[in-house]
């Protein structure tokens, strides 16, 4: 019960007073509680990720998930650890590099087969770090057979056809080919 009510107040938190600024993503993936059904568990570990293209909307959102559980221990008189770790920039990349990426994409897969993502992915990356270094660019690369076996990575279903591979990497070395004729 005191899990289902941390989970409401994280949901609340993901709802409340963040309206006005950027999107954001709180994600409770991984829950480990006790080891029987009818034995009351001693410990609790909740892991999850927190994602935001705003440093500001971050910070606000750690504040705000240790003062709720700072304020469940208090209410129930447990005791808690909390770890919050803040690992991964914000991926953004270059705009020079990204119209040669689209130009090839385009010239390479054909221009119906190329989409070009109107709001910005919630994925956390670590290439964001070779980004902060150098200018480059993130791409997805389709490895579904079709729609109806197209799940997102983190999906129980995903499973990628790996002969979608050899493709992509010539597109990759026809981009190279192409950025440095210029």
């Amino acid at each position: 019960m005191r899990y289902l009510r941390s989970s409401i107040w994280f949901n609340a938190l993901s709802q409340e007073s963040l309206v006005l600024w950027n999107a954001r993503v709180i994600t409770l993936g991984k829950i480990e509680v006790g080891k029987a059904y009818n034995i009351i568990c001693k410990k609790i570990a909740i892991d999850g990720t927190v994602r935001s293209f705003n440093s500001e909307v971050r910070s606000f959102i750690k504040a705000s998930i240790l003062r709720k559980l700072k304020a469940v221990e208090a209410t129930y008189g447990v005791e808690r650890n909390a770890y919050y770790n803040e690992i991964g920039s914000i991926l953004i990349n270059s705009p020079e590099i990204t119209e040669v990426y689209i130009k090839t994409a385009r010239e390479f897969y054909g221009k119906g087969n190329v989409e070009i993502l109107e709001k910005p992915s919630m994925g956390g990356e670590y290439f964001a770090e070779y980004l902060n270094k150098i200018p480059g660019n993130f791409i997805f690369i389709g490895v579904s057979k079709n729609k109806h076996t197209s799940y997102p990575w983190h999906h129980s279903n995903f499973n990628m056809d790996e002969t979608a591979l050899p493709k992509a990497a010539e597109y990759i070395a026809y981009t190279v080919r192409e950025f440095l004729k210029q």
